[in-house]
């Protein structure tokens, strides 16, 4: 394949990782993106769903966004060709995603147990959301397969790899002899390496049975030490696997090191790498200490190790034989040779298959096979709910993604049972402010395909209950909704059903316009409305307030988009007006949460004075010297005449200034 880097842009690639930690999977996302970077043409975002110690570097390579920016900003998606998820762990995150039909590939770096422990709703929704799998290992491929059931066409196997000159240049020969002894080991001695988080599928309870296996076994225990780099925990295994180690620590000449930002002179330091996993798909550490020139000691069937060594990377005992690994060791403790051989075998397999620039045009022939140049995010989501015994619930819903602009038709498969009468399915047809036009509600029996309830007519549209976001527009052909904020709710009417029926079908008809021009077409005539008609009916008192609460749904709306334009992140943010409008936006943003610097007004008089708090200036200072540029939200009736001034002034619409939605 051509590596490198073509002139014309080839769209954006999101990465998805569930951290930044010092961690397997993390550390290879970091690798794979670094050989892309170099070989690609395509921009990179990276969504963190959790922060770490590798941030900084992911911020080399990509834009870092948390998994709440992503899911805010309207944008975030667009020109995306390809999802890259990292981990088989992102699968309620993917749910949440609007990502269209953006193909999504997953890189899976678990087995068994830790698939389990995030249950069967994450690899569901992980199997629903992706296109393509890559396994780390053969043994993951194969769990996938049998245990998960994904068709063996939908799976690639690319080994973890390393990149060797980064691992060299932070490992300098001199500093072997300053770790040995900085730890007190001495140079005859023997010393057998085991890194990892500190848990049970680390086998780190192996490890300190190991060391103490080989002290009863052999009495002259300084010629063999026994050190574990990685993070200790605080939970009660960790804690007890902790109280272990300190009872035999001095006994068995072991080292609990912990957690080092640079664990590779300490390999280097070692003469045999001990990977006691129960379970590891394709350890990375394994490949930096063969790297290092280290062999690896491992436990056959426990994941890619087993592969690994039988290629030459190391050496295997039966699965959980502490004694038979204790007992290799004693036996070659005076013949380093073998360890010594095997070690310069593991760095030429490292050097030949097992490193980025070997399987780094692997995953880009995968992303340039599935990336899709013309791919569309979605809006939004549609939901349907059917009640259970807490009422409404995420539990008893079913969504699926809609595209703006254009007719989706889509088909909601459910289950509920335990209702006969008052039986009423709720819709939220999209979780964001918009314009939404319904041609067709159809509600079936799956099984028996009977029509429960339909719209025909005008009718049987306004039978539908409007709640929560959600204001019924006029229309006589379609149900017309303006949502102005995440929370549109219809409820169908209530529905007799027989006993036998459990399996149900809705079919929904919408289309949606999510777009501010439109959004305000139709909003701004309903104010409009509402205010004449609250001048002549200053006793409706319940009018006024829903016009209060339609204003500050508007207004939050606005808040929420310039919150999510990157434009205005770190500005100095003003409100040009001090009358009932700039009033207004002042108390919705204080209400949610926003800062602003203060107020805007030409009256000289003003200048200085304080209102709601916080300071009124002069239009002088959005031209004074800062290294914060200004930000001006327009909250005045005489917005056309203020646009016209920040113009002159420099200030350009939409980057620097915006009006109140609400005006």
């Amino acid at each position: 394949m051509k590596t490198e880097k073509d002139s014309s842009h080839k769209g954006t690639i999101v990465f998805l990782s569930h951290d930044a930690s010092r961690t397997g999977a993390p550390v290879q996302l970091l690798n794979i993106m670094r050989w892309l970077r170099t070989n690609l043409p395509n921009d990179f975002k990276l969504i963190l769903r959790q922060k770490g110690p590798l941030e900084s570097q992911f911020r080399e390579v990509a834009e870092v966004f948390s998994a709440e920016e992503a899911i805010a900003q309207q944008s975030f998606l667009h020109n995306v060709c390809l999802i890259y998820s990292n981990t088989i762990t992102n699968g309620i995150f993917l749910r949440a995603l609007p990502y269209g039909n953006i193909p999504i590939i997953t890189h899976v770096h678990e087995m068994g147990c830790t698939i389990d422990l995030y249950g069967d709703e994450n690899i569901r929704e992980v199997k629903n959301h992706t296109v393509h799998f890559i396994a780390c290992s053969n043994s993951t491929a194969a769990e996938l397969i049998q245990m998960q059931r994904i068709v063996a066409d939908r799976i690639s196997v690319i080994p973890e790899a390393v990149i060797p000159e980064d691992i060299f240049c932070k490992t300098q020969p001199q500093t072997v002899s300053q770790i040995r002894n900085a730890l007190g080991f001495s140079p005859e001695a023997l010393v057998v390496t085991g890194c990892g988080t500190f848990d049970l599928r680390k086998g780190v309870d192996l490890f300190i049975q190991l060391a103490e296996f080989c002290a009863r076994k052999k009495q002259a225990s300084r010629e063999l030490q026994f050190l574990w780099i990685g993070s200790i925990g605080d939970d009660p295994n960790s804690n007890m696997l902790r109280r272990d180690a300190r009872k035999l620590e001095s006994s068995l000449n072991l080292r609990l090191l912990g957690e080092v930002e640079n664990p590779y002179p300490y390999i280097a330091a070692s003469d045999l790498f001990c990977l006691p996993s129960r379970e590891d798909p394709f350890p990375l550490v394994m490949l930096e200490a063969g790297t290092l020139g280290k062999p690896t000691l491992a436990f056959e069937q426990s994941g890619g190790a087993e592969e690994y060594c039988g290629l030459g990377g190391g050496f295997l005992v039966p699965y959980l034989d502490v004694a038979g690994m204790g007992t290799w060791i004693l036996d070659h403790l005076m013949d380093r040779n073998t360890i010594s051989t095997a070690g310069q075998s593991a760095k030429r397999l490292i050097l030949d298959r097992y490193n980025m620039n070997a399987t780094g045009p692997e995953f880009a022939d995968l992303i340039a096979r599935f990336m899709r140049l013309n791919a569309k995010a979605a809006v939004g989501f549609s939901q349907v709910f059917v009640p259970n015994i807490k009422g409404y619930s995420e539990e008893s819903s079913v969504q699926k993604q809609v595209t703006a602009s254009r007719w989706n038709r889509m088909c909601f498969n459910f289950r509920a049972q335990g209702f006969k009468n008052n039986w009423r399915v709720r819709i939220d047809p999209l979780d964001r402010t918009s314009i939404i036009e319904i041609s067709q509600i159809v509600l079936k029996s799956a099984k028996r395909g009977k029509t429960l309830w339909k719209t025909k007519t005008k009718k049987d549209f306004d039978a539908i209950q409007v709640e929560g976001s959600a204001i019924r527009l006029a229309d006589a052909k379609v149900l017309k909704l303006l949502s102005l904020g995440p929370d549109p709710i219809l409820c169908l009417p209530a529905l007799t059903i027989e006993n036998e029926e459990k399996e149900f079908k809705l079919e929904l008809v919408l289309r949606v316009d999510v777009s501010a021009d439109v959004v305000a077409q139709h909003w701004q005539p309903l104010i409009q409305a509402c205010r004449e008609y609250d001048s002549r009916s200053k006793e409706n008192v319940q009018l006024r307030t829903q016009l209060d609460d339609a204003l500050k749904k508007i207004e939050k709306l606005s808040l929420m988009v310039l919150n999510a334009q990157t434009s205005i992140k770190g500005r100095r943010i003003f409100i040009w007006g001090t009358g009932s409008a700039g009033r207004h936006v002042a108390d919705v943003m204080l209400s949610e949460g926003y800062a602003f610097r203060g107020f805007i007004d030409p009256d000289q008089e003003k200048t200085g004075k304080k209102m709601m708090k916080h300071l009124i200036f002069n239009p002088s200072i959005l031209t004074s010297k800062s290294k914060k540029r200004a930000f001006v939200i327009i909250g005045s009736q005489f917005h056309p005449q203020i646009s016209k001034r920040l113009r002159r002034m420099g200030f350009r619409p939409g980057i620097d200034f915006v009006r109140s939605l609400s005006l």
